[in-house]
């Protein structure tokens, strides 16, 4: 007689379980059919055992549809169910993002027509020789457009990550200082942050490289940076200026005069 053990190792398929569900079934029911034809006393164990057996019939049914229904994806083999996890884990509870489109309203145009700029030949050849650095903020396309009419070599700092702005990463409140190089012509600088204030008339703070702690690259006090971070104006202890002060710093002061002006708004003295 053949052997017609199951034996539980080599079950290694989930639907190899299912299989084995349905001879343990078959073999539950036919044991229990028997003794229920074989038992005359007491009469209701022959009832009880062909009801159970109808019952039980009913109950692996009933879970052989459940699983597959609900559960068929975990009775895949272990290559396919592995990928089905995966899928599963990477999109589970992925929210439904929602797509707005606005309309943008077109920033409005600066020219430099009106700035009063001082009638000196020698002041392209300076402007020419030092880089002015911008935050990637909204409106920075006119400043560089402004700056570069005047002669400045002017980039946006860094990286140009297209959605930033609309993704909150660069936000003007964030961003409201001007860092100019210590060896930066007075007039030069005076120039360059007149001409853009009215477009980012946010920027209140400014600061001459090599005031503070900190020890810059040297090539840093040749340059001047617009839209630097608030934090660090903030650390720096530096007091703010109104875009009125600003325009009303004279063009002819020398850069001993210029530097003191600039500090006189320095909450602590220069290190």
């Amino acid at each position: 007689m053949q052997d017609s053990r199951i034996h539980p190792e080599k079950i290694t398929h989930p639907f190899q379980l299912m299989a084995a569900w349905f001879v343990m079934l078959i073999l539950l029911v036919a044991v229990m059919l028997t003794a229920a034809a074989k038992i005359q006393e007491p009469a209701w164990v022959a009832g009880f055992l062909v009801v159970s057996s109808l019952i039980l019939s009913v109950l692996v049914m009933f879970a052989v549809f459940i699983m597959l229904t609900k559960f068929r994806p975990h009775l895949q083999g272990p290559k396919e169910y592995s990928e089905w996890l995966k899928d599963e884990r990477r999109y589970r509870g992925q929210a439904v993002q929602k797509l707005s489109i606005r309309e943008i309203t077109p920033e409005p145009q600066y020219s430099t027509d009106t700035l009063s700029v001082p009638d000196d030949p020698s002041l392209f050849r300076e402007i020419v020789t030092h880089t002015i650095n911008v935050s990637n903020l909204e409106g920075a396309d006119n400043v560089i457009g402004v700056l570069r009419k005047l002669g400045f070599n002017t980039e946006i700092y860094g990286s140009i990550i297209p959605t930033e702005i609309e993704l909150g990463y660069n936000k003007k409140e964030d961003r409201t200082a001007i860092w100019i190089g210590s060896r930066v012509p007075p007039r030069v600088a005076i120039l360059a942050i007149k001409s853009i204030i009215d477009i980012w008339s946010h920027l209140k703070y400014i600061h001459i490289s090599g005031d503070s702690d900190s020890s810059p690259p040297d090539y840093i006090h040749d340059q001047i940076y617009l839209g630097g971070a608030t934090a660090t104006a903030k650390k720096y202890k530096l007091k703010s200026w109104t875009p009125e002060q600003i325009k009303a710093i004279p063009y002819d002061l020398n850069i001993e005069d210029f530097h003191k002006l600039i500090r006189s708004k320095y909450l602590v003295g220069v290190k």
